[in-house]
């Protein structure tokens, strides 16, 4: 199914948000180059802060989502169809496990390939 878009239904781009998040994104990076050992150090103060008093908020919070997904998939909700009773799905199941194995070996190559320089000059405590 190709959707043809014309060029009055393609999103717009907005400006004024690009350009806050390009300049908030580039200023942290600047201050981290520019002092590299005060921002380890805030940064490590951050991470400990949050995992010392948030952890275990973490941890029941994705337990959370896991229970309300079993629960949106076993109750009468989990049998809606989008598009009607007699539309037939675009892709196999097999497909779609196929997708998501692809994506999640994407991101994994994506997050590893961004660390594993790190990794190999001794700095592991990112890793």
């Amino acid at each position: 199914m190709q959707q043809s878009t014309t060029k009055a239904e393609q999103p717009k781009l907005h400006l004024t948000l690009f350009l806050m998040s390009v300049l908030f994104t580039g200023g942290l990076g600047a201050l981290f180059a520019i002092n590299p050992e005060k921002s380890n150090a805030i940064i490590k103060s951050i991470k400990g802060l949050l995992m010392n008093y948030l952890g275990s908020t973490f941890l029941f919070f994705g337990l959370f989502v896991v229970v309300c997904v079993f629960f949106l998939c076993f109750s009468s909700i989990g049998n809606i169809r989008f598009g009607g009773r007699k539309t037939q799905p675009e892709y196999s199941t097999l497909s779609w496990i196929a997708m998501i194995f692809t994506g999640g070996c994407g991101s994994s190559m994506i997050y590893w390939g961004s660390l594993e320089l790190g990794a190999h000059f001794g700095c592991l405590e990112y890793c």
